[in-house]
C-alpha cells in the first residue's frame, strides 16, 4: 500500500472494528477506574538534563519506552524509523551507523571525522559512529532531541541527539529471560536479573545473544553474507554511601561478527553492470564474502550529591570500540578472463579501527522557587588509529590500483554551559541557556600505495576552534495540559580531516565546522481528560559551512574518490506531529508525520554538478508512521495482544547531486505481532513478522558509472518469542 493517509485510515479502521465490541463487555464498572484506565501515560524525561514531564519540555523530544522497545522488536537505531519523525537511518557496514534527523547526517567515517547527530548512552558521549551499534535491550527508555542540541549536548549535534539510558538496578528482586527463534535461523536468548545486594546496594546484570543466518547470498563462493552473531551485556550496581549521596557504577560490553555486506547494482545506467550483476537483489556476485566485526563497550561512574543549594552529578566515563571490516563495494561479477561476463571496474573497501575515550562532566542543578538551572563543566579526550585499504579492479587496467591510509587522531574538547529557566508568571517561563566550547585536534597520517600520482602523501597538522552556542525557548502554559512555545537554538559540528584524500592538498586542508541556527514554534497539548495526546512543532533552519562528503568521479578516473567539502549556505524546513489517542482501555494508536523541504542556496561544485538548489541527500519530504496496539480478555488469567505497525518513507535521493544512480523510491512497511500472555503467571507468547510485503529498501548507495550499488534493509523476517518475568 503506497498511500500513507490510506495505510493510516485502514488500521483506524480495523482498530474500530475490532475495539468497540470488546471495549463494552471489558469495561470496568467504577467509572474513576474507568476515566483513569483510558488516559494516556504520563511521561517523564531528561532531555534538558533534570526530570520534567515531556509535555513541559520547549524541545521536540521522541520519548520510546522501554516496553515499547521490546514489544515492538525495536532492536538497533534502525528501527527507530517509523516511530521518529523525520528519522532516516542508512548503514555502510555493521560499525558505521548514519543516522540523519531533519535531513541532517552525515557519512563521515575518517579517523577525525564525527557525525551530525550524536549518541549518548546515559549521558554520555560517544565519539566514534561504531560505539552506536549496540543491540538495544534493558533500556528504561530512549530519548530523540530533534534538531541543534549544542547548549546542553555540546558539538556535533546539529542533527539532534540520541540518548539510551539503561534501567537501572531494582530494590526488589526482579528477573526476566526470553528465548526466540525464527526464520533465517534466528535464535536470540535475553536475561535480566536485578535485586538488593544489601540495605545500601542493589545490583542488575542483563545479556542478550542473537544469531541470524544472511539474508543475502554470494554467488562467487555460494555462501550466506549480511549474517550476524553478536552477544551483548550490561551490569550496573546502584550505592547508596549516605542519604544525599547516590553512586551508580555501569559496564557495558557488545561483540558482533558476521559475514561482508552485499551490494546489488539498482538504477542501471551502464548496461554492463547490470548484465553482471547478480539475478536479483539478494543474490550478487561478491570478491570475497567479507567480515564485518566489531567490538565496543565501556564503563561509567554516576554520583549524585543532593543538598539544599542544589544537587551535583559527577559523570566519568571510559570507552573504547574496534572494527575490522572487509567488504566489496560492488558485488558485481569481475573477470579479466577474456569474453567472461564482467563489470568494467569493481572495488573493495578494509578498514581496521581502535578507539579509545575519556569523558568527565559535571552538572549542578537546582530550583529555586520559579528559577531551575542547570550548569557545568565538560572535558572528552579520545584517541582514534584507523587504517583503511581500498582496492580498484578494472578491465582497463591490468595492475590493481591501492591506496592505504594509516591515520592517528586525538581530539581535545573543554566545555562550559549554563541553562536556566525561569517561571515569572503562572503561564510564562523563559528558558536562556549558552555553551562555550575548544575542540582541539591533531591529525597525523601516511597515505600510500599506486593509486594516485606522487604517493605516499604524509599529514602532521593540527587545529583547534571556538564556538559559543546559545538557546533561548519562552514557552506559554495555557493549563497544565497545554502549552506553545518558540525556541531559537544554535549547534555545530565540528572540522577536521578528510579520511580518504585525493590529492596531496586535501591531505593537510582541514574542512570548517558547520554551523546551523534553529528557529522553532511549537504546542504540546492533551485533549479530553488526556486520552489524546498531540504534539507538534514547526521548524527553519539556516545553515553555513555545511559539510558534505560525496563520491564524484574527477575527469581521467574511472571510479569516483571520496571528497570533503564544505557546501557554504542551506535551509531546511519541516513539520513534525506525535500523537497518542487511547480510543479505549485496551486500545492505543500512536501516530507520527514529518515533513522536510530542504535546498542548498548556494553555488557549490561537486565533481561536474552545480548543487544549488538540490536536496540534502537522505531527505525525505514525507515519513509517516502509525501503531496500534489492542488487548483482548480470553478468560480471567489470559489476555491476546494485537499490535501492528506501519511506517511510510517518500522518495528521496542519496546524496546532494541528486542523480538518477542515487534514486531511492518510496517505501511502505508492515510489521505485526499477536501475544497470548497471562499476567498471574507471567509468562508471554509471542508471534511477531517485520517487513511482512518483503519489501527491498535500499539503506545505503554508492553511486558510480550513472549506476546505484545499494545494501538492502532485512528481507521479511517472523519468528516466536517466549518470555518469562519474576
Amino acid at each position: 500500500m503506497r498511500n500513507p493517509y490510506l495505510a493510516t485510515a485502514s488500521l483506524v479502521g480495523l482498530l474500530s472494528a475490532a475495539a468497540a465490541p470488546v471495549a463494552a463487555q471489558t469495561a470496568p464498572a467504577d467509572p474513576q477506574a474507568s476515566s483513569e484506565a483510558i488516559r494516556v501515560d504520563e511521561v517523564v524525561v531528561t532531555a534538558q538534563r533534570r526530570s520534567q514531564r515531556l509535555q513541559d519540555v520547549p524541545l521536540s523530544v521522541s520519548a520510546l519506552a522501554g516496553e515499547v522497545l521490546e514489544s515492538g522488536r525495536v532492536q538497533s537505531v534502525e528501527d527507530f524509523q517509523g516511530r521518529v519523525p523525520t528519522l532516516v537511518y542508512s548503514e555502510h557496514n555493521a560499525s558505521d551507523p548514519q543516522i540523519r534527523v531533519r535531513g541532517i547526517g552525515s557519512d563521515f567515517d575518517g579517523a577525525s571525522l564525527e557525525r551530525s547527530v550524536a549518541v549518548f548512552v546515559d549521558d554520555v558521549y560517544l565519539g566514534r559512529a561504531a560505539g552506536g551499534t549496540t543491540d538495544l535491550f534493558d533500556l528504561d527508555r530512549v530519548e530523540v532531541l530533534r534538531g541543534p542540541q549544542g547548549t546542553l549536548y555540546g558539538k556535533n549535534t546539529v542533527g539532534g541527539a540520541i540518548n539510551f539510558i539503561s534501567a537501572r538496578p531494582t530494590h526488589s528482586p526482579y528477573g526476566r529471560a526470553s528465548v526466540t527463534v525464527g526464520n533465517y535461523g534466528t535464535m536470540e536468548g535475553r536475561v535480566v536479573a536485578s535485586g538488593p545486594l544489601s540495605d545500601t546496594v542493589a545490583g542488575r546484570i542483563s545479556v542478550a545473544a542473537r544469531h541470524h543466518d544472511g539474508y543475502n547470498t554470494n554467488l562467487n563462493t555460494g555462501n550466506k553474507i549480511d549474517d550476524l552473531s553478536s552477544v551483548a551485556i550490561r551490569g550496573s550496581l546502584s550505592i547508596d554511601l549516605s542519604e544525599d549521596l547516590k553512586l551508580l557504577l555501569s559496564a557495558d560490553g557488545y561483540q558482533r561478527e558476521g559475514a561482508g555486506a552485499s551490494r546489488h547494482a539498482i538504477n542501471i545506467g551502464n548496461a554492463a553492470f547490470g548484465a553482471a550483476a547478480g539475478p536479483d537483489a539478494r543474490h550478487n556476485y561478491m570478491v570475497t564474502d567479507g567480515r564485518q566485526d566489531n567490538r565496543t563497550g565501556g564503563l561509567s561512574a554516576r554520583l549524585e550529591w543532593s543538598r539544599e543549594w542544589g544537587q551535583l552529578t559527577s559523570i566519568t566515563a571510559y570507552r573504547a570500540t574496534e572494527s575490522d571490516i572487509s567488504l566489496d563495494l560492488g558485488g558485481n561479477r569481475f573477470s579479466r578472463v577474456p569474453g567472461a561476463v564482467s563489470a568494467p571496474f569493481g572495488n573493495s573497501n578494509a578498514i581496521d579501527e581502535a578507539s579509545r575515550q575519556f569523558s568527565q562532566e559535571l552538572r549542578l542543578s537546582n530550583t529555586i522557587g520559579s528559577l531551575s538551572y542547570v550548569a557545568g563543566l565538560f572535558y572528552f579526550k579520545e584517541e582514534v588509529d584507523r587504517v583503511e585499504e581500498t582496492v580498484i579492479f578494472s578491465l582497463a587496467n591490468p595492475v590493481d590500483q591501492v591506496n592505504i591510509q594509516d591515520a592517528h587522531s586525538t581530539a581535545a574538547s573543554y566545555a562550559a554551559f549554563a541553562d536556566v529557566s525561569y517561571r515569572f508568571s503562572p503561564q510564562w517561563e523563559l528558558s536562556v541557556g549558552l555553551r562555550w566550547s575548544q575542540d582541539r585536534k591533531t591529525y597525523d597520517a601516511v597515505i600510500s600505495g599506486n593509486r594516485f600520482p606522487g604517493l605516499p602523501w604524509t599529514a602532521d597538522v593540527s587545529r583547534t576552534w571556538d564556538e559559543l552556542t546559545p538557546r533561548v525557548a519562552l514557552s506559554y502554559h495555557i493549563s497544565t495540559d497545554h502549552m506553545i512555545y518558540g525556541t531559537v537554538s544554535r549547534g555545530f559540528k565540528s572540522g577536521g580531516w578528510d579520511g580518504q584524500p585525493t590529492s596531496l592538498a586535501a591531505v593537510n586542508i582541514p574542512v570548517d565546522p558547520e554551523y546551523v541556527t534553529n528557529y522553532e514554534i511549537g504546542f504540546k497539548t492533551a485533549w479530553w481528560d488526556r486520552r489524546a495526546v498531540v504534539n507538534a512543532s514547526a521548524f527553519y533552519m539556516d545553515y553555513t559551512d555545511l559539510q558534505i562528503f560525496t563520491l564524484t568521479t574527477p575527469p581521467g578516473q574511472l571510479v569516483p574518490v571520496s571528497a570533503l567539502i564544505n557546501a557554504g549556505s542551506a535551509v531546511n524546513a519541516g513539520v513534525e506531529v506525535e500523537a497518542t489517542f487511547r480510543l479505549t482501555q485496551d486500545t492505543t494508536l500512536g501516530f507520527n508525520y514529518g515533513y522536510l523541504d530542504t535546498e542548498i542556496t548556494e553555488d557549490v561544485m561537486v565533481g561536474a554538478i552545480n548543487v544549488n538548489g538540490n536536496q540534502f541527500s537522505r531527505a525525505p519530504k514525507h515519513t509517516l508512521g502509525a501503531n496500534l496496539d489492542h488487548t483482548v480478555y480470553l478468560g480471567d488469567n489470559l489476555e491476546m495482544g494485537l499490535h501492528a505497525g506501519y511506517r511510510y518513507t517518500s522518495e528521496y535521493f542519496y546524496n546532494v547531486e541528486n542523480a538518477a544512480a542515487a534514486y531511492v523510491p518510496e517505501s511502505s512497511i508492515w510489521d505485526a505481532s499477536v501475544d497470548f500472555s497471562s499476567p498471574a503467571s507471567d509468562w508471554k507468547v509471542s508471534v511477531w513478522g517485520k517487513n511482512l510485503t518483503d519489501e527491498e529498501v535500499p539503506i545505503h548507495i554508492i553511486p558510480s558509472a550513472n549506476t546505484g550499488f545499494a545494501r538492502f534493509a532485512p528481507p521479511r523476517t517472523f519468528g516466536v518469542t517466549l518470555s518469562w518475568t519474576y
